[in-house]
C-alpha cells in the first residue's frame, strides 16, 4: 500500500469523557485479530498514519464494511453498565459516510450514519443511551462504508466511552435557583425542570452542527453550534432564544407574551459615560442597540466598580430583564432598583455579572450597581 503524508493526523481529536477505554488502537498485530473485513483482504495495519501511536488500520477503497469482535474484548466486565458511547476514530482524506451498528445475533440493535468531512480525525460512535436495556448477550460492532472513489480510510482506536456528565443541578446546590438541570450522556443534552419542560439537543459529536457548551451556570446556559441555528440560551424557567428568537418551553410561564414582545422591541439603557458604556457589539445583537437577542440580556461595560443605569421600556411591560455587565472589578455586588435591593447577581465564567430585574417595569426604572 502507498505510504501516505496526512498533514492533520497529528491533531488529536477526543470526545469530552470521565472515562475512556481503548479496545482497539491497531498498536500489536494481536488487535487485528478481532477486526474482519469485506473483502478479507481489504484493511491491514498502517504506520504511515495514526491518531495516536504509531500505527491505524488501512481501509482500502474496496472495502465493504469491517466488523468488530466484541466478546472478548469487553469480556470479564459488565456491558454496557456506566458506559455511554462506542465506536472509533476514522480519518479519509475525501468526505465519506459511514454506518455505524451494534448486532446482537443478527439483528441490529442500534444503527446510525455518519458523514465525516475531509481532512481530521473524526468520532462515529453509537450512543448506548438511545435505547432501552441491551440484551444480555454481547454483540459486535459493525462499520460499513461509501468512500469516495479511490480513497482510502483509516480507524484508530476503537473506544467505550463514560461521558455521564451534570453540568447544571441546582436541585442539588445552594444556587437558590429553582431545580432544573443540565445533564450530557451518550450524543444528548438533556435539560430538565421537573413538572415543566424537558429538552434534547444533538450533541457536535453525534453530527455536524450538533452543540456544545458555551457557557453554563444556574442562572443560564449557552449552548453554541458551527451549523445554523448557531446560538442557543436557557434560562431556568423556560425562556429560550435560539439565534434572536424567543420562545418558551415551559407551558406555564406566564409572560411568555411579554418576553416575547421585549425580545422583539427591547428597552432603552441610558447611562453616564464616566461610569460605562452600552456594548454594542456582543454576539448575537442582530441590530447593534445594546441588546443581544440570542442571549436574551442587555450588555453593558462599566468603567469602574460603580454603575449607576436607567432602563425606560418600549413596551407596555418590561418583564424581568436581565442586565449583563463587563469589567465590573471583582468582589462582592450590590445591586439597588429604585432603592430596594436586589438579589441574585451572578459571576459568569467570563468574569461578567449577570442580574435579573424581578419586576414588571412600566417605566422609567433607575438601577444601581456596585462591586465592594
Amino acid at each position: 500500500m502507498p505510504a501516505v503524508a496526512l498533514a492533520s493526523s497529528r491533531s488529536v481529536y477526543a470526545v469530552p469523557a470521565r472515562r475512556v477505554s481503548n479496545l482497539l488502537n491497531f498498536e500489536t498485530p494481536l488487535d487485528m485479530q478481532f477486526v474482519t473485513a469485506e473483502p478479507a483482504s481489504s484493511i491491514a495495519a498502517d504506520a504511515s498514519a495514526a491518531r495516536e501511536g504509531s500505527h491505524s488500520l488501512f481501509i482500502s477503497p474496496a472495502t465493504r464494511s469491517i466488523t468488530i469482535k466484541l466478546p472478548t474484548l469487553v469480556e470479564g466486565r459488565p456491558f454496557p453498565a456506566d458506559w455511554t458511547l462506542l465506536g472509533g476514530y476514522f480519518y479519509s482524506d475525501a468526505a465519506a459516510y459511514i454506518a455505524v451498528s451494534y448486532d446482537v445475533a443478527g439483528r441490529r440493535v442500534i444503527a446510525r450514519t455518519v458523514g465525516i468531512g475531509a481532512g481530521a480525525w473524526m468520532p462515529v460512535l453509537l450512543d448506548l443511551t438511545s435505547t432501552g436495556a441491551l440484551p444480555a448477550e454481547i454483540g459486535t460492532l459493525r462499520f460499513e462504508f461509501t468512500p469516495s472513489p479511490g480513497h482510502a480510510i483509516r480507524c484508530d482506536d476503537v473506544v467505550l466511552i463514560d461521558n455521564h456528565d451534570t453540568i447544571i443541578d441546582t436541585a442539588s446546590d445552594d444556587s437558590g435557583v429553582a431545580p432544573w438541570s443540565v445533564k450530557r450522556a451518550g450524543l444528548s443534552y438533556v435539560i430538565t425542570r421537573p413538572a415543566q419542560y424537558s429538552c434534547t439537543l444533538v450533541t457536535a459529536d453525534a453530527q455536524q452542527g450538533g452543540w456544545t457548551i458555551g457557557d453554563a451556570n444556574p442562572a443560564r446556559v449557552q449552548f453554541v453550534s458551527r451549523g445554523k441555528p448557531s446560538m442557543l440560551t436557557i434560562y431556568p424557567d423556560g425562556r429560550t432564544y435560539c439565534d434572536g428568537a424567543f420562545r418558551s418551553m415551559s407551558p406555564s410561564l406566564a409572560d411568555a407574551a411579554d418576553q416575547k414582545a421585549q425580545n422583539d422591541s427591547p428597552a432603552e439603557i441610558s447611562l453616564p459615560p464616566e461610569q460605562g458604556r452600552i456594548n454594542r457589539t456582543t454576539a448575537g445583537d442582530t441590530n447593534n442597540d445594546g441588546y443581544s437577542e440570542s442571549l436574551g440580556s442587555y450588555q453593558l461595560v462599566a468603567a469602574g466598580p460603580r454603575l449607576e443605569f436607567t432602563i425606560s421600556p418600549r413596551t407596555p411591560v418590561l418583564s424581568r430583564p436581565v442586565i449583563e455587565i463587563a469589567n465590573l472589578p471583582p468582589g462582592e455586588v450590590r445591586v439597588t432598583m429604585e432603592g430596594r435591593l436586589i438579589d441574585g447577581a451572578r459571576r459568569l465564567g467570563n468574569g461578567n455579572l449577570l442580574i435579573e430585574l424581578p419586576a414588571r417595569i412600566e417605566r422609567p426604572t433607575l438601577v444601581n450597581v456596585r462591586a465592594q
